[in-house]
């Protein structure tokens, strides 16, 4: 998990974030339900209520492009910003710690789907690159 701020934010020089730099700083959430805001309050040691949303939005790609747009900052899976990143629209930038927050992920399919099947491919990549 790492923060995403435009090129242009304050924080984006910084080679990683404290706990009291995202303590006071409302956060752009994406979809509800996946975790990202209960994973982020328990790295602040805060309950969930009171983590300062300040703005939801549906997806992670309306929170880049608010993100990109300078409409303010977000937690995110680094593996989603890497293009954004790569080209320069988005700064990723760690969060202090060690081990920093990890957000788990699950993979289900059938048993009955074939090998070869996309959703079994990335279940076997899934599992030996978390090895």
């Amino acid at each position: 998990m790492v923060v995403i701020v435009a090129p242009d934010h304050p924080w984006a020089g910084l080679p990683c974030l404290s706990r009291s730099q995202l303590r006071q700083t409302p956060m752009l959430g994406g979809e509800p339900g996946t975790g990202t805001g209960r994973l982020l309050a328990e790295y602040l040691g805060i309950e969930l209520a009171e983590l300062s949303i300040g703005a939801r939005l549906g997806s992670t790609d309306a929170v880049k492009q608010w993100v990109k747009a300078g409409m303010g900052v977000s937690l995110a899976l680094a593996g989603t910003v890497d293009d954004e990143t790569r080209s320069g629209k988005l700064v990723a930038i760690p969060l202090e710690g060690n081990p920093p927050p990890r957000k788990a992920l699950q993979v289900v399919w059938r048993d009955s789907l074939s090998d070869e099947h996309a959703a079994c491919r990335f279940g076997t990549w899934l599992a030996g690159s978390a090895a």
